[in-house]
């Protein structure tokens, strides 16, 4: 519950720490029932774009054995093109689908081994580019939508790998990518309270 405290109050302290620089504010109770609403309303606002089903299928059927997708490259470290973060958009737009009740994949058990085996090669690989702003703000962002979409649905083992690979995303730096920052940090709290 620690934890959750502190990525609530983190979320929180990046509005005095714009202009401040320090967090004056004091540690709040937060109800368990509301952190299930911010979180189901969140999950709302991550899955409400529904995906192709053409997209869907295109994705499951390229999908290797090993979790990976041939079209993308792993290897590139590119600073401004950095290839491998599509496997991250790639398993976010299978969660959307899975958990969107609209879907005609909604909580289909293909789809989640899908998102299981991509979601594993990802964190068993902790790929990296040589542009800080991936391996900080937009992996991590990525990553932390894929764990509040799933919920319940992902694993202990594949939620501790997932949170030590966003490690680097704690709160500091200002302007927008504190913004991103504090965003990664509630939906860690998030997913780790589910």
């Amino acid at each position: 519950m620690n934890t959750i405290k502190f990525c609530f109050i983190s979320f929180l302290c990046f509005f005095s720490l714009i202009g401040k620089g320090t967090c004056a504010i004091p540690e709040q109770k937060i109800d368990s029932l509301e952190i299930v609403h911010i979180t189901q309303r969140l999950k709302t606002l991550l899955s409400k774009n529904l995906p192709e089903r053409s997209r869907v299928l295109d994705l499951m059927n390229s999908l290797n054995k090993d979790g990976s997708w041939n079209e993308i490259d792993y290897k590139n470290t590119d600073v401004l093109s950095w290839s491998p973060g599509q496997h991250l958009g790639f398993v976010f737009t299978l969660a959307q689908a899975f958990v969107n009740q609209e879907s005609e994949f909604y909580q289909n058990k293909k789809l989640e081994a899908a998102i299981h085996q991509s979601l594993g090669f990802w964190i068993d690989h902790n790929f990296t580019s040589r542009n800080w702003w991936f391996n900080d703000i937009g992996a991590p962002n990525n990553l932390s939508n894929i764990l509040v979409l799933m919920g319940g649905e992902i694993t202990d083992a594949e939620l501790l790998k997932a949170l030590n690979l966003m490690r680097g995303s704690y709160l500091h730096q200002e302007g927008q990518n504190l913004v991103w920052r504090a965003g990664i940090q509630l939906k860690i709290g998030l997913a780790t309270f589910g």
